[in-house]
């Protein structure tokens, strides 16, 4: 098994808790939202806290299940992965939601009362981009803290995994 094989089910792991409760804070933003609430701010602050336990997760797990202590740059790597991958499947499952009708669209509740905001394709997949990154960022350093927190086995760093990506 390569190195990237032992890593993906910690990677998808971190990423899909924190879609999870990235989407039910999406339901929480968008009914505080219908209600004019200023709550609205403080599910938008919960969210961007949260953000990080992605490559907390990612690399908790991937100490407990192989045992190693993994240095810094390398829970880097794995948390800017899980954020990523959290991005990605919250837009997924926001998405699907949305589209059964569980759930409303934000940028259609933005625009009640005011003339609608439609965005031009390449502003949105500008948004999409820096979403990204902030994700992965957020990430990234759940993944060194993780990393300092979360040890395991010996003291020494699990070299039989280096790779270039993380």
């Amino acid at each position: 098994m390569g190195p990237m094989q032992k890593k993906l089910p910690s990677i998808l792991l971190g990423g899909a808790v924190l879609a999870v409760a990235h989407t039910l804070l999406y339901v929480l933003l968008a009914h505080f939202m219908l209600q004019q609430s200023p709550m609205m701010l403080l599910v938008s602050c919960l969210s961007c806290f949260i953000s990080p336990t992605a490559g907390l997760l990612a690399v908790w797990h991937y100490v407990e299940t192989h045992q190693v202590t993994i240095p810094g740059r390398q829970g880097a790597g794995l948390g800017f992965l899980a954020g990523v991958t959290a991005v990605i499947l919250s837009d997924l499952l926001s998405g699907l939601l949305n589209w059964m009708g569980l759930l409303p669209d934000i940028r259609e509740l933005v625009g009640t009362g005011r003339p609608a905001f439609n965005p031009s394709w390449y502003l949105k997949v500008f948004a999409q981009v820096v979403t990204i990154a902030l994700y992965g960022l957020f990430g990234l350093i759940g993944g060194v803290l993780g990393a300092a927190f979360f040890k395991k086995g010996s003291s020494q760093t699990d070299t039989s995994l280096k790779s270039d990506v993380t």
